[in-house]
């Protein structure tokens, strides 16, 4: 490559001498074009080429993402209802989310699109609220233990706001049958608060249509630890 600079310089050089000489009523000589091979291999000055610089992408990835949590929710009752808590009211539920996690380069930031399947129980009180708001079933027997079980897909933004949305269902029991099911259709929203791997989770679950005569809420907290 400097080879070749060093002979388009000299060409350049002899063309414009060349001309010089003529308008001036002479012509090159050998010893002429010598002198002027010798001054610009001496002298040429070519320039270097540049050092290449390479960029890696330092941009975002997407992985795999699984979280555990679980903790307490209260069933307040029809939306329409004034808050009055009641301790008696209070049941236990567990989730699992499975998801796609967008990461940013720092690890701290992004979204997740995921699928969560919620169980728990509600007791004879929450169950008693939730068929006198929902008008489900006039037989309805209110045991102690009455499993619901919530399947959503959504996603939790910026890894702190969840909206999800899907359907759920909750058992009871009457005097002819042990096992009966309320159908339903099932949103959670709320705020994941903490580390990317630890959450502190301010939820509110709103069941409604299908079986249920009107909207039920059941705020909800609970802890999350992502795998």
């Amino acid at each position: 490559m400097k080879t070749s600079f060093h002979i388009l310089y000299i060409c350049i050089f002899m063309i414009i001498s060349t001309s010089v000489a003529a308008q001036n009523g002479r012509t090159l000589t050998d010893e002429d074009i010598e002198s002027i091979i010798s001054a610009t291999r001496n002298n040429a000055q070519c320039p270097e080429p540049t050092e290449r610089v390479v960029y890696r992408n330092q941009g975002s990835s997407a992985k795999l993402s699984i979280m555990l949590s679980g903790g307490l929710n209260y069933m307040q009752g029809a939306y329409s209802r004034d808050f009055n808590f009641e301790s008696n009211r209070v049941g236990w539920h567990g989730e699992l989310m499975l998801g796609y996690s967008y990461v940013t380069p720092s690890g701290n930031g992004g979204s997740t699109l995921g699928l969560f399947g919620r169980i728990g129980n509600t007791n004879a009180e929450a169950l008693e609220r939730f068929n006198i708001d929902a008008g489900i079933d006039e037989n309805m027997i209110y045991n102690t233990d009455n499993y619901f079980v919530n399947i959503e897909g959504g996603a939790i933004l910026l890894e702190v706001f969840r909206i999800s949305t899907g359907v759920g269902v909750q058992e009871y029991a009457t005097p002819n049958s042990d096992v009966n099911r309320a159908f339903y259709y099932s949103t959670t929203a709320g705020l994941h608060l903490g580390s990317r791997n630890f959450k502190f989770m301010i939820e509110a679950n709103f069941n409604y249509g299908r079986n249920i005569g009107q909207t039920i809420v059941r705020p909800q907290i609970g802890l999350g630890l992502r795998l």
